[in-house]
């Protein structure tokens, strides 16, 4: 008796079998596509809030800088006018003198002795009897020069801080890693903010309108980003 052993089958494989893409790698790459993209995103968010940020820094040092022009000015002619004030009242002293007689001068002595004690014993009492706030012009110019200095450092560094608050906030962080679409709303926020404070006001109001087709809130900076046009 002969028995007949099953003999495998033997199949060829097909042309496209290895084109087929499984499932898992197919998400793979959806996900680092997707997660780049709003990598992507982020980072221009941040770069436009630099940018933001150093425009306004460089308009407070503008206004600063006028600002202390103006107080410098006004320093200069507050020490002309005081020296053009002591010339006259010198003029006019020496002017008056050579009209009084020798009598109302000689009469005139006593007052000028009773106040040379008061002076010498004013004198006499330390640095402390002079008032802090007399000081010289070139010291006030001084002053006013290191007060302006330090205000100017105020805002040193603003654009940078901003953008790095932004990056590493946990809840942007967190929209990027779970790719929320919000992000694109806020890149439309941004835009359309750096825009109106640079004065385009045709690509401001089409990011102001990509926000909105994004979502509907954006549609509130509407006036406010007009008052910047």
């Amino acid at each position: 008796m002969i028995h007949c052993l099953p003999t495998p089958i033997l199949t060829r494989p097909s042309v496209g079998a290895d084109l087929i893409v499984q499932p898992s790698q197919l998400s793979c790459s959806h996900c680092s596509f997707s997660g780049c993209l709003f990598v992507a995103v982020d980072l221009v968010i941040a770069a436009t809030l630099f940018q933001i940020a150093y425009l306004y820094q460089r308009r407070w040092a503008a206004e600063n800088a006028e600002r202390h022009s103006t107080y410098r000015q006004a320093l200069d002619d507050a020490q002309a006018a005081e020296e053009s004030a002591a010339a006259e009242a010198t003029t006019e002293q020496l002017a008056a003198g050579v009209g009084f007689s020798d009598a109302e001068l000689a009469s005139a002595k006593p007052v000028a002795a009773e106040a040379e004690p008061a002076t010498a014993s004013s004198t006499s009492k330390s640095a402390a009897a002079v008032p802090t706030a007399q000081l010289s012009w070139p010291e006030k110019r001084a002053q006013l020069d290191a007060l302006f200095a330090a205000r100017a450092l105020q805002w040193d560094g603003l654009p940078s801080l901003t953008a790095a608050l932004y990056l590493f906030n946990p809840f942007t962080i967190m929209t990027c890693l779970g790719t929320a679409t919000i992000a694109f709303s806020n890149l439309g926020v941004v835009l359309a903010v750096y825009f109106a404070l640079t004065g385009d006001a045709v690509l401001s109001g089409v990011s102001l309108a990509w926000a909105v087709y994004n979502s509907l809130y954006p549609i509130v900076l509407a006036l406010p980003l007009s008052l910047f046009l």
